[in-house]
């Protein structure tokens, strides 16, 4: 493919995918003015305690958003794997995989920007798990003391959109590039099986 061609290509994907993310902040400012007066707001001291210890409560938030994680007892409670994520806002242990407190202070920014597409998956995942039913909004770095997304907030979704569609694309490359390949060593295998009948044939 021609430089210019490619280019061209390069050009076309960056406009989609802030196209994208545009439609994506959107959705996100709309999402909080429809829902933020009958969701409630979570202060830090109250998730603190909601660890299924300090109190009743057994909640954990991903991305500023809080969760009721009580029929996961087995999974957050104080001798489940995933107990680390009780009672914080907590991202980088989704994607290293190291359930320690210390792993669970660090930012989202510590991770490198192609893992985004893995914390992704958890992003959505609790978002969509009837299970675990959304409590809140947690004020801190995600969210304000009215419920408004922060800037932090916005730059994430900017990026984990950003990656997660990188990553997608190329996938389609590497599907493409594989496609390629072996469409030519068949037609490579086809020539040389035609030579040898030839070669058979003059025999």
């Amino acid at each position: 493919m021609p430089d210019r061609d490619k280019k061209s290509m390069k050009n076309s994907i960056l406009s989609f995918i802030i196209f994208m993310l545009s439609i994506a902040m959107t959705f996100l400012g709309l999402r909080i003015a429809l829902v933020g007066a009958a969701v409630r707001l979570v202060k830090p001291e109250e998730l603190e305690v909601a660890n299924g210890e300090d109190s009743d409560h057994l909640w954990l938030a991903v991305g500023g958003k809080v969760y009721n994680v009580k029929k996961g007892q087995e999974f957050y409670g104080a001798d489940g794997s995933y107990h680390v994520f009780a009672g914080r806002d907590s991202l980088v242990p989704y994607v290293t995989g190291v359930f320690t407190p210390e792993e669970a202070a660090k930012s989202w920014k510590d991770l490198e920007p192609q893992k985004l597409p893995q914390l992704n998956h958890w992003v959505e995942f609790y978002d969509k798990e009837d299970k675990y039913p959304l409590v809140g909004y947690f004020v801190g770095k995600f969210y304000d003391e009215k419920g408004k997304p922060t800037e932090e907030n916005i730059r994430f979704h900017e990026e984990l959109i950003l990656q997660t569609e990188l990553e997608k694309i190329e996938k389609e490359r590497k599907k493409a590039e594989k496609k390629k390949a072996k469409a030519e060593k068949d037609k490579a295998e086809a020539e040389k099986k035609k030579a040898q009948a030839e070669q058979e044939a003059e025999l």
